[in-house]
């Protein structure tokens, strides 16, 4: 090691306050992340040619020093030479290999220094350069390092650890092999640990925190060990610990910023005349580097354009600032603008949204002389946010009240402007499947500046029109009829009137079933029983539907497109949520009461249960969504149990059936005709009906073969002049499904038939796989078959309840022969299952024999009576 090398370095840092270093490089090593960590301004270029060096010729930036890991050409090398030598730089070079030297051989020994970290690469140098400067890479390298230093005490260290000196004993290879994890303070001033909290950066290399201390040592010439004040209080090594992302003490700045600010960081507003104060309410407190902050930081308050991005920065003294409407002015521009606060260290900015707090609600910055207010309001995600606009006039508020049962709007607005004006009129968006617009004049008292308003609300509103779109202007005409000023209420003001609009009108229920593609399931029945009880009169009614079915009642149908604001805005202004499968989006507020039914009793493991970590298993939002659920229905206790552990649900669960199963216990008779009708099935034909599950591992099948979907042909040749075979399949088998002409005379496609429980009444024999359909179909006792080719491969895939496995009531086949003899032998079939199928029944269908809906309605909305 050439300690005069790095003599001759320091030289070069000695005034390391001013150092600027240009950093060109494409990869990085030890020596660079040491390297880079030292001076006050590092700039970083991954370029280095004949433009840039020309570039930094007529620039104002002079750096100090240049380091450079990458080969140039001779024409960019002696331009940069010519470069440095003309503005002093010291050029340094840190080859990543062997070739990089040869690539430079010419100009080698012209670079002030160069910085190796290869034993191989430092020896071959040698004779090119005397300027080498080595960082060790291994404990052989470092050894050698750290004894040349001449900076280790080997009396010390002996006399200290009370080591015994024999002729095979080496106090500096004990030191670097066992020394770091003695905890020890090897020369009085040195404590390992404390270096490596100070630089954890060394962890990631090769050698002993000791090693790292004597290049600093030299390089900054320091006669005593700095302690943690000094790194703190000085820019340039504590720009070190900033641009380290592992150092203790910017994850506990960063960690308590985000905890304080993103959090928990508010302002009060006060109004003054043309301006806003922003008053802090919470600082810094009970932090560990409290000091540090209060030196190496400043805070502003940063007030953003949301389109153009232009912004004012106002500093925070004292927990406070104000902004004016000069300040608006400087800008100029009208618009939406976030806020933020600014947290500047010495080389990096910590940027906090600024929370919304509701005593902010009707704080606005107002300009009399220009006519414009910058208007506070909440975003949807709970931030401050204002609106800087023109106007001639500030709606102060606007509300309802309740006299003698009528409803009236009644509100004050204060003028900016001297406005002659005849009229104050209140226009009403409401919206759900198209804009209605409600126009209402108001009388009004005039006082000053100051005008109070009031109008009668005469006209009939829903729940749903109350959603994110509903929206109320303020506008002034004169006696003419002429505008002269119009102002949207924003904010606090719009929603709180919203809100009370709300108490006094029906509450909205928003059904949906399968994301809106049939009219089925526990929802419809849910719905078709509260139509029976006459709740129509009390609640109204959304239905999200995509199909053809006409829905009885009188409902807002929607279409159920996800990604449409019509759904999502009617969906979050309903009251009551009721679906069997899941919504698109959380739900907005607690107040929402979520009903999930539920589509089935399980067989195929589900949620959490759920073993394989196979990517072709669809787990769901469920697992998301169950901490919202205010209802989950549970068909039998078997289900209870597993929808509350592998859906990891802790909230209530109503255990009282399914209510789309009411239909196996009245009496369906005409309906059963009907649907025959219907479908135009012959009376006198018996009636299969398959429905197979969905492979998960079938999930990217493009050629429509099927291999687990049994041979329909072999099965119409069988039983077409006795059976009508109806299929109920999924979506990705049914587009690929061919049927000959004779085929279609005895087996139908009802794939897309809404409900299934129709489906179930008119058929005889249900052919089924792990699909949950047999457990509601068992409730008529008809027959079931269970066609599982591939039930080892499903099984060890998917994974199934063995509690249901070891009581289905119907047997098990595996081939098309053995299901077509099970058909024709179907009686005997149901005489070997019968007590079997008796058990099955008294385990799963136990519970809700035509009384689930109402149960269920009783508990979810209260106990109602239908007269």
């Amino acid at each position: 090691m050439r300690i005069e090398n790095i003599t001759k370095l320091s030289e070069v840092t000695n005034n390391f306050n001013n150092i600027k270093i240009g950093l060109f490089t494409d990869n990085f090593d030890p020596s660079l992340l040491f390297f880079c960590n030292l001076w006050d301004e590092t700039f970083f270029y991954y370029k280095l040619d004949e433009l840039i060096i020309g570039d930094l010729y007529k620039s104002n930036i002079k750096f100090n020093v240049l380091l450079i890991n990458k080969s140039l050409s001779s024409k960019s090398m002696e331009l940069l030479f010519k470069y440095s030598s003309k503005y002093g730089v010291k050029v340094i070079y840190a080859p990543n290999d062997e070739s990089d030297v040869q690539s430079q051989k010419v100009f080698i020994n012209k670079f002030d220094f160069v910085v190796v970290n290869n034993i191989d690469l430092k020896n071959n140098l040698n004779e090119l350069n005397s300027n080498i400067l080595f960082i060790p890479s291994n404990l052989n390298e470092e050894y050698e390092f750290i004894k040349e230093s001449g900076l280790f005490d080997e009396e010390s260290y002996i006399s200290k650890y009370k080591l015994i000196d024999g002729n095979d004993f080496d106090p500096i290879l004990h030191y670097i092999t066992l020394g770091i994890y003695e905890n020890c303070n090897t020369f009085g001033n040195f404590d390992a640990n404390t270096f490596l909290n100070l630089y954890p950066k060394i962890k990631e290399f090769d050698f002993n925190p000791f090693s790292y201390y004597v290049i600093l040592k030299q390089l900054f010439k320091l006669n005593n060990f700095y302690n943690i004040d000094d790194i703190l209080t000085h820019p340039s090594l504590f720009r070190l610990i900033l641009w380290d992302k592992k150092s203790d003490i910017l994850k506990n700045t960063n960690e308590y910023l985000h905890k304080i600010y993103e959090n928990d960081f508010h302002f009060d507003l006060i109004e003054e005349s043309n301006k806003l104060v922003f008053k802090q309410k919470n600082k810094f407190q009970n932090f560990k580097y409290d000091f540090l902050m209060d030196v190496i930081s400043k805070s502003n308050l940063m007030i953003k354009n949301r389109s153009t991005g232009k912004r004012i920065l106002k500093e925070i003294n004292n927990c406070k600032v104000e902004l004016t409407s000069n300040d608006l002015l400087e800008i100029g521009l009208l618009g939406i603008y976030d806020t933020y606060v600014q947290v500047s260290t010495l080389n990096k900015d910590f940027l906090f949204r600024i929370k919304f707090d509701s005593q902010n609600n009707l704080k606005v910055l107002r300009d009399k002389v220009h006519l414009r207010i910058f208007d506070a309001y909440e975003t949807s995600d709970n931030y401050l946010a204002f609106k800087y606009q023109s106007a001639n006039f500030v709606v102060e508020s606007i509300d309802l009240m309740n006299v003698n049962n009528d409803l009236f709007f009644n509100g004050e607005i204060t003028l900016l402007d001297d406005l002659n004006f005849d009229t104050v009129e209140l226009i009403m968006f409401l919206y759900d499947v198209k804009i209605k617009k409600r126009y209402i004049n108001c009388d009004y008292e005039k006082i000053g500046d100051s005008i109070k308003f009031k109008a009668l609300l005469d006209f009939k509103y829903s729940s749903t029109d109350l959603n994110p779109n509903f929206k109320v202007i303020v506008r002034l005409k004169d006696d003419s009829g002429i505008l002269l000023g119009s102002r949207l209420c924003n904010g606090f003001k719009v929603e709180n009137l919203k809100n009370n609009l709300k108490k006094h009108v029906k509450k909205a229920v928003f059904f949906e079933s399968f994301h809106g593609k049939f009219y089925s399931g526990q929802p419809k029945y849910i719905y078709e029983k509260m139509l029976d009880m006459g709740l129509d009169k009390i609640y109204d009614f959304v239905w999200a539907y995509n199909g053809n079915c006409e829905i009885p009642g009188a409902p807002l149908i929607i279409p159920r497109v996800a990604r449409s604001n019509n759904y999502r805005d009617i969906l979050g202004a309903s009251d009551y949520w009721i679906t069997n499968m899941s919504f698109p989006f959380l739900k907005p507020s607690e107040d929402i009461v979520y009903v999930q039914t539920t589509h089935g009793t399980p067989y195929k493991r589900m949620g959490a249960d759920i073993e394989s970590d196979n990517e072709n298993i669809t787990k769901g939002r469920v697992l998301i969504e169950s901490s919202t659920w205010n209802y989950l229905l549970s068909p039998n206790d078997y289900s209870k149990e597993i929808f509350a552990r592998s859906f990891e649900y802790d909230g209530e669960i109503i255990n009282k059936g399914y209510p789309a199963n009411d239909i196996f216990y009245e009496d369906t008779s005409i309906k059963e005709q009907k649907i025959k009708d219907d479908l135009n099935i012959d009376s006198n034909k018996k009636i299969i009906l398959y429905c197979p599950t969905f492979r998960d591992y079938e999930k990217d099948n493009t050629d429509g073969k099927f291999s687990y979907i049994i041979d329909l042909e072999k099965l119409y040749r069988a039983f077409g002049e006795e059976y009508i075979i109806l299929l109920r399949l999924h979506y990705s088998i049914s587009k690929h499904l061919v049927l000959s002409e004779e085929m279609k005379s005895s087996i139908i496609d009802l794939s897309d038939y809404d409900d299934v429980a129709d489906l179930y009444l008119i058929s005889d024999i249900l052919i089924t796989d792990y699909s949950s359909v047999f457990f509601d179909f068992a409730h008529s006792k008809k027959p079931i078959l269970f066609y599982v080719p591939d039930f080892e491969k499903y099984s060890s895939f998917r994974g199934l309840y063995s509690e249901v496995k070891e009581n289905l009531p119907g047997p098990e086949i595996y081939t098309n022969d053995e299901l077509i003899e099970s058909i024709r032998n179907i009686n005997l079939v149901k005489i070997r299952f019968r007590e079997r199928y008796n058990k099955f029944y008294d385990k799963f269908c136990g519970i809700g024999h035509g009384d689930s809906s109402e149960e269920v309605i009783n508990k979810i909305f209260g106990e109602v009576h239908n007269e």
